[in-house]
């Protein structure tokens, strides 16, 4: 299969959209599959472009076997909505339109949220070449937005996005979840049970050795030998 797998993050940037987007490319690669990821110059959390890359360019890198175009980028970092809402409107339009020109034929368009509006580049681009577009939800937009207080439920923004996100969940011939509640989400918004995928987050068990003893990091905790341990490992920091 060939896939056009369009995401607002990519490494170096070390958000969790970031790597989840890297992972499963390598995945698809390593199966045989050939993925053209489209994403902008790396500038996350910070706003800042980071070094060896510009803003204004256009750069094709092979890693791990993944494609990854690079297009101009807006840098924004988290200090106001309208400069970061500039950033988030700017690349989706630059991702349909070098998708259409640049990017070889492929079979499926894949696009990830956040942010909402690659999934309005993702079902464009889709279109335009008349392939099947699926969108992959690993984080509610506009939901998110309220809860953590960043606008109103109430706000013209906030009412666009939702109308944007029943758009993209009608529109889109699978939906992509990371979390059976999400499900409820879709579906009190009118889209189908059947029409979603409940794919949770994994690991790469190679990463892991459970012959080491984690005897240190127990003594360290004041945790005895034989108790329990159970990690949560979740996302400190800006959204």
């Amino acid at each position: 299969m060939r896939l056009a797998y369009l995401s607002h993050y990519f490494p170096p940037e070390t958000n969790a959209p970031a790597a989840r987007v890297h992972e499963l490319s390598r995945a698809l690669v390593d199966d045989g599959h050939s993925v053209h990821v489209i994403t902008g110059q790396p500038n996350h959390p910070r706003g800042v472009i980071f070094p060896g890359y510009r803003a204004a360019s256009v750069r094709r890198e092979l890693i791990d076997g993944i494609t990854v175009h690079r297009l101009p980028t807006f840098p924004a970092a988290n200090r106001g909505v309208a400069l970061r809402s500039l950033g988030f409107m700017l690349l989706p339009v630059s991702q349909v339109v070098f998708g259409l020109t640049r990017v070889p034929e492929v079979d499926c368009v894949f696009a990830t949220s956040p942010q909402l509006l690659t999934g309005v580049a993702g079902l464009a681009l889709a279109r335009a070449r008349r392939r099947p577009f699926v969108l992959e939800v690993r984080d509610l937009w506009p939901e998110s937005i309220v809860s953590v207080g960043a606008l109103p439920r109430s706000h013209p923004i906030v009412r666009g996005l939702e109308r944007v996100e029943r758009g993209l969940y009608h529109s889109a011939a699978g939906i992509v979840s990371v979390t059976e509640s999400f499900v409820e989400h879709f579906e009190a918004r009118g889209v189908p049970r059947a029409r979603v995928d409940v794919i949770k987050n994994g690991i790469d068990a190679r990463l892991f050795d459970p012959t080491q003893t984690p005897a240190p990091l127990r003594e360290r905790l004041g945790i005895v030998p034989d108790a329990l341990l159970v990690l949560f490992c979740g996302t400190i920091g800006m959204a």
